[in-house]
């Protein structure tokens, strides 16, 4: 899972266009009964509480007392008989439809756009970009990512619209969490990020004179660094638990495990195209690029402007030839973390073994 990343002008721009928009909503007679008869009797929020509902962060305390009061409130016996019915009040209030169809100047699609997400942030394999329709089309669509609502919508109808609880997703991830979504990880405050790490075990001898190996074998799994999150469950932390539960809920490695074709294209890369031979291209292509000798430089200064061009040539050719694409930068691309996570646990087998052969 990976983290969404906003910066505080992003943030800023799309909370006052949602409180716009929710505001434009509901105006005089309506708005008054609104508060009155819904909000302030049934869940005890008042009119100046709105705004925290509707574009409020989830970690502030207002939201954890909010969701223990109604907790409470759910599991009295007078809730239950009449929940369904106060339920549909509710959504009809916050009715989430009216945001995700709105034909104006906000809506899903352009709150999705704005976030500027490009993969699903729960299983990092598909990309959730958005496409906007273009009104002089014959066939008017609009492709977008689907929307999994963090807190369901059939247990908290009044977050149905709230802004932070609307996550850009994958078909797969969004109708396989449906309503197990508590105790993962919140994709707006964390992600796996380097806590949680890919790992490939392979099961038979890897030979040593073959540039091609068949990985159909091997599993993939997930380490957490730092923490014995599979060894000693008694001692597991608040974010292991939630890794945990998230790697479980969306069946993180047995989906990832049906991608062992990306594993053998990296494996059979990496294979080919060891760091030897990249370091040996590399020399080439700088020893026809730079001439050190005639830049007046000590050897010192030369050695340390050959490694710093090295680096960045290594780096450049490694992720080309190893299928990264290029000009990425930092931005998120499908499968990137796994296949970070597996090149770096190749780097260190490669140098574990030159060490040891060094001994």
């Amino acid at each position: 899972m990976i983290k969404i990343e906003l910066d505080e002008s992003t943030r800023t721009e799309i909370e006052q266009l949602h409180w716009k928009w929710f505001e434009s909503k509901y105006s005089g007679k309506q708005k008054k009964y609104f508060h009155k008869h819904v909000l302030e009797r049934q869940l005890q929020i008042t009119e100046k509480d709105l705004k925290t509902i509707v574009v409020g962060r989830f970690d502030s305390p207002y939201f954890q007392n909010l969701f223990q009061k109604l907790k409470a409130r759910n599991n009295s016996v007078k809730t239950k008989k009449y929940y369904e019915s106060w339920t549909k009040r509710i959504e009809n209030i916050f009715k989430y439809e009216s945001f995700r169809d709105n034909k104006k100047d906000w809506n899903s699609y352009i709150f999705f756009s704005k976030l500027k997400i490009n993969v699903c942030p729960y299983c990092n394999r598909e990309y959730t970009f958005t496409i906007k329709k273009d009104e002089n089309a014959e066939m008017k669509r609009i492709v977008a990512p689907e929307i999994d609502h963090f807190f369901p919508q059939s247990e908290y109808p009044y977050l149905s619209c709230s802004l932070y609880n609307m996550i850009p997703s994958c078909h797969i991830c969004n109708h396989g969490k449906r309503e197990f979504g508590e105790g993962i990880l919140y994709p707006y405050d964390d992600g796996f990020d380097k806590d949680v790490i890919f790992r490939a075990k392979f099961n038979s001898v890897i030979p040593n004179n073959s540039n091609f190996f068949n990985v159909s074998n091997a599993q993939i799994f997930f380490k957490a660094k730092g923490c014995k999150l599979f060894d000693t469950p008694q001692s597991i932390c608040s974010k292991c638990l939630k890794v945990q539960k998230s790697i479980k809920t969306f069946h993180l490695e047995e989906i990832y495990n049906e991608h062992k074709i990306e594993l053998q294209n990296l494996f059979t890369r990496y294979r080919n195209y060891s760091k030897p031979k990249i370091d040996e291209i590399t020399r080439l292509i700088l020893n026809e690029k730079v001439h050190l000798d005639n830049l007046g430089l000590n050897e010192t200064q030369k050695n340390d402007l050959y490694q710093k061009i090295a680096n960045t040539y290594t780096k450049c050719i490694k992720h080309n030839i190893l299928g990264f694409p290029l000009g990425a930068d930092d931005k998120q691309y499908p499968l990137r973390k796994f296949k970070e996570d597996i090149i770096e646990q190749l780097d260190n087998t490669v140098k574990k073994m030159f060490e040891e052969a060094q001994k």
